[in-house]
């Protein structure tokens, strides 16, 4: 059996006659586990990765999708009139495929959630576990599936945590993995946690997350960070294993939640800079930078705020360029990087229905304007066939949704 790779976040995937190997440390820690499995079963020394012209030469594609974005990629791949696949079967599966619906037209197989521990082996053999669709099976998506969850790691592969410790209601991670109980590392060694486990005396680049500018929005979105506790942990940094040495801290940060614009984003940015330059003891003999990491809001499948509705036509670049130059400490913020269109993009493709999927890779293709999608914008979760790992019913942010067209 032969096996390539359509990997979208390559740029080389939409090139012609493009066959090449690459690093499996390049891959998703899923992609990996994937080839190890196949190459143990079938031999071989690495997996190809193609352009999507070249499937055509294999009997199975593994399209990975590590996020929305990719999907979006794969749609502007296959437009490009590169798709001939024949007799070859594509596989989907990664951490963005969790709505198929735009994809589904081009797609044989796809996995929700882990495919680890030879799963992928007994997909190419014809075994099915409750976290595979399978087209001949099931055309349209409209059975039921479950998310597949971690269950033991291979000797020969070591892994970061699984799921999240956290209940974060914006969170599309924690709300379809449960957690390992391990502290949070996406990958070994790096210095990625969650604020309560962060620890900033020794000097290096600590990457965490508040995601709220203010101390309601975080409580409002289960990201309980007063503060009161977000001051004494930053102000940590005063410690002798830092004097005369400089650390940065990266802040994840979301902007744009349904209750907030760029006017009030622009004065609660201002706040918390201005709190937190309260830290600064301008000794000369520290050194602490943060850089405020700000991402849009985006209402993911499968979480509390599913449903909200999102002004992508808000623009929060200019709400987000106070900074503060001080002595031992400095802040700024990163650009926000996301149009509307591309906030747009994403949520269509998150609410895509069957009988919508034209439409939607029309939009994301520049053939439909975002007017003309409005209702598939402002549209409630279609994903019926994955089921909930987490119960949320009592969870309702209906109050600050704007009136659905």
């Amino acid at each position: 059996m032969r096996a390539c790779i359509i990997d979208c976040t390559d740029d080389k995937f939409m090139t012609r006659g493009m066959t090449r190997r690459t690093s499996s440390s390049a891959y998703s820690t899923g992609m990996k586990c994937i080839e190890d499995d196949y190459l143990l079963k079938y031999g071989g020394n690495f997996i190809p990765k193609t352009s999507l012209d070249e499937i055509k030469r294999y009997d199975v594609a593994f399209l990975s999708l590590t996020s929305v974005q990719e999907v979006e990629s794969f749609i502007k791949g296959v437009d490009k009139d590169d798709y001939r696949k024949n007799r070859c079967k594509i596989i989907a599966g990664g951490a963005g495929c969790i709505n198929i619906y735009s994809i589904i037209d081009y797609i044989d197989i796809a996995v929700f959630g882990r495919c680890d521990n030879s799963q992928i082996i007994d997909i190419l053999n014809g075994k099915y576990a409750e976290n595979v669709w399978v087209k001949e099976n099931d055309f349209e998506c409209s059975g039921s599936y479950k998310v597949g969850e971690f269950k033991e790691p291979k000797k020969h592969f070591e892994t970061g945590s699984i799921g999240c410790r956290r209940d974060c209601y914006y969170c599309q991670y924690t709300n379809v993995r449960t957690h390992d109980n391990k502290p949070y590392s996406p990958q070994k060694g790096a210095a990625e946690t969650d604020i309560w486990a962060s620890d900033f005396t020794t000097p290096r680049v600590y990457t965490t997350a508040i995601d709220g500018l203010t101390e309601k929005t975080r409580m409002m979105v289960n990201k309980p960070i007063t503060d009161k506790y977000l001051v004494k942990k930053i102000s940590s940094f005063y410690s002798e294993g830092n004097r005369n040495r400089t650390i940065g801290i990266k802040l994840y940060n979301i902007v744009g939640y349904p209750w907030e614009t760029p006017e009030t984003v622009e004065n609660d940015f201002k706040t918390i800079v201005e709190m937190l330059s309260k830290i600064d003891r301008r000794t000369g003999k520290w050194r602490c930078n943060i850089s405020f990491q700000n991402t849009p809001f985006s209402p993911e499948p499968l979480t509390p705020m599913q449903d909200c509705i999102v002004d992508v036509d808000m623009n929060f670049r200019k709400s987000l360029l106070y900074k503060y130059e001080g002595v031992d400490l400095r802040m700024r913020s990163t650009n926000f990087h996301q149009s509307g269109l591309t906030r747009a993009h994403r949520i269509a493709i998150n609410r895509c229905e069957y009988k919508s999927r034209d439409d939607v890779r029309s939009f994301i293709l520049d053939r439909k304007k975002i007017k003309d999608i409005t209702h598939i914008l402002t549209a409630q979760n279609p994903i019926k066939y994955l089921q909930h790992t987490k119960d949320h019913k009592n969870v309702d942010f209906s109050e600050y949704e704007k009136k659905r067209s």
